[in-house]
């Protein structure tokens, strides 16, 4: 169980905000519920985001596929990394 907030580990997260103001994480649940969690606990916890806006064209489906794309690009870094690959 995580107990303290480490910056460089927390990545960046991936965020989306409707026309009307609203975001919604798209990549990035744990961590941000984390961050919360510790937040009320007292601790200082900044997350990095890229904000896809409805406003500037991008759709909630372009923000899924990144988002899945960032995620498969970590994937394999890692299991470079690990020998796995």
């Amino acid at each position: 169980d995580v107990t303290e907030w480490d910056d460089v580990k927390s990545n960046v997260a991936i965020l989306y905000e409707t026309k009307d103001g609203k975001l919604f994480v798209v990549d990035g649940h744990q961590r941000v519920a984390l961050a919360k969690k510790l937040k009320a606990q007292g601790q200082t916890t900044d997350i990095l985001a890229y904000i896809r806006k409805e406003t500037d064209g991008v759709s909630i489906e372009a923000v899924r596929a990144e988002a899945a794309a960032k995620n498969m690009a970590e994937r394999q870094s890692m299991e470079l990394l690990l020998g796995v690959i």
